[in-house]
C-alpha cells in the first residue's frame, strides 16, 4: 500500500458503471479468451450509430404511469407549499407577533 487513497502506487478513483462497461464485462465473462477494450469500444460505437441511438432527455415522459406520478408529485408539492403559507398567515393573524410567525418556520 502506498499513500492514503493509493493502491499499489496508483491513485484510487471511484468509477460509475455505465451500460458500456457492463456490456464489456459480460462479453469478457462469456468469451473463452479475453477481448480487448478497443475492439469492444469500436463494436458498441458502430452498434449505437447503426441503430441511430441518441440519449433522449424526455424518454421517461413518454411513459403514461410516470407522467401521472410526476404530475401528482408536483401537485402534492404545491399543496404542501400552500399549506405552509396558509398556516403562517393563520398564526400571524391570531397572534399579530412576527416572532411567533418566525418560530413556525
Amino acid at each position: 500500500m502506498g499513500k492514503k487513497g493509493q493502491i499499489w502506487g496508483k491513485a484510487h478513483k471511484p468509477r460509475t458503471l455505465s451500460f458500456k462497461h457492463l456490456f464489456i464485462c459480460s462479453l469478457n465473462a462469456l468469451s473463452p479468451i479475453p477481448i480487448h477494450h478497443s475492439l469492444i469500444h469500436s463494436f458498441t460505437h458502430s452498434l449505437i450509430h447503426s441503430f441511430n441511438l441518441k440519449p433522449d432527455a424526455y424518454a421517461a415522459l413518454r411513459i403514461p404511469d410516470y407522467r401521472r406520478f410526476l404530475g401528482m408529485r408536483m401537485m402534492t408539492t404545491l399543496a404542501i407549499q400552500i399549506m405552509s403559507v396558509s398556516v403562517g398567515y393563520f398564526v400571524y393573524d391570531l397572534t399579530n407577533d412576527p416572532l411567533m410567525l418566525g418560530l413556525i418556520g
